[in-house]
């Protein structure tokens, strides 16, 4: 799937040295990596909701098919990369069938309930031996 992404952000530097441009650049990546995988996730989301099977089953009942949005842009959740901590939103559905509601951007991404830092980023901080 493609996905066009736009970045504007506003950045104040004093000075134009490595150390200022690097300082600025590493409190500008947490922002820029955490509105990406908002993008990201949101517009995969997006995509799956509008098809007839989705990716995720109803925790109670089973249905892959009928699901209403509840929220897109709701309370964030925490995720640790090897570029440091995020903030992405939690999606929320709610199933047609039973009315379970439930969370969907973990899901997405493949990582496991309740876990700030998923197996990936500890397998690739593994590899980079820190």
């Amino acid at each position: 799937m493609k996905i066009d992404y736009w970045v504007n952000f506003s950045i104040d530097i004093q000075e134009p040295t490595l150390k200022a441009i690097t300082k600025a650049y590493f409190q500008l990546l947490p922002i820029l990596l955490s509105d990406f995988f908002k993008k990201v996730i949101v517009t995969f989301a997006q995509y799956y909701m509008e098809r007839k099977l989705k990716p995720f089953s109803c925790e109670e009942c089973g249905n892959r098919e009928e699901f209403i949005w509840k929220t897109r842009g709701g309370k964030c959740m925490e995720l640790l990369t090897i570029f440091g901590m995020i903030k992405i939103p939690q999606l929320q559905v709610k199933c047609k069938r039973c009315g379970h509601r439930m969370y969907i951007t973990r899901r997405l991404l493949g990582v496991e309930p309740r876990k700030k830092v998923p197996r990936e980023t500890v397998r690739k901080l593994g590899l980079l031996g820190i």
